[in-house]
């Protein structure tokens, strides 16, 4: 039974596997999405600019105890480099998704999936767990997949020193 699911593991995981080492350098996939006035933003308008994509959700304990250290990230380097934080929560009611904006409050533009985006977003992202979060170039390319805002942070200030 353990060599069965092993086997399954491995399987299960090497699309996620093969994707996330091909991400390096490739160009990040343009989305259409609300923020909670019903303003579209699109990912391309922030070309320019060093992006953190996360991905969230009003329910994700993990996506929420980390809002607090994402906002931490957003202090420390909008003053000091072109940097801005793109948060997409996958929620699927709107309501949801504004209580969670009101009660927690996470840096930068805070965007929903819940419209008929949702598949192609998460499909583009392979957003098949949460939270996920992303570094983009300048340049729309991505940078990295990151498990934690301290990885971030470690990845920021390496670009930060190579700018000066």
């Amino acid at each position: 039974m353990y060599r069965s699911f092993i086997i399954a593991l491995i399987v299960w995981t090497s699309p996620i596997i093969t994707w996330s080492q091909s991400l390096t350098d490739s160009a990040a996939k343009n989305f259409a999405l609300q923020d909670s006035n019903g303003t579209i933003h699109r990912l391309e308008d922030y070309r320019g600019r060093i992006i953190l994509l996360d991905f969230w959700a009003s329910w994700c304990a993990p996506c929420i105890k980390a809002i607090p250290e994402i906002k931490d990230l957003y202090n420390k380097y909008d003053d000091r480099m072109r940097f801005e934080i793109i948060s997409v929560s996958m929620d699927f009611d709107k309501s949801h998704w504004v209580t969670a904006l009101k009660r927690h409050q996470p840096a930068g533009i805070n965007l929903c999936t819940f419209t008929e985006n949702y598949a192609s977003v998460r499909k583009n992202y392979n957003v098949i767990s949460l939270p996920k979060t992303f570094l983009i170039d300048e340049n729309g390319k991505f940078i990295g997949e990151f498990s934690t805002p301290n990885e971030v942070d470690r990845k920021l200030s390496v670009l930060l020193s190579a700018q000066h």
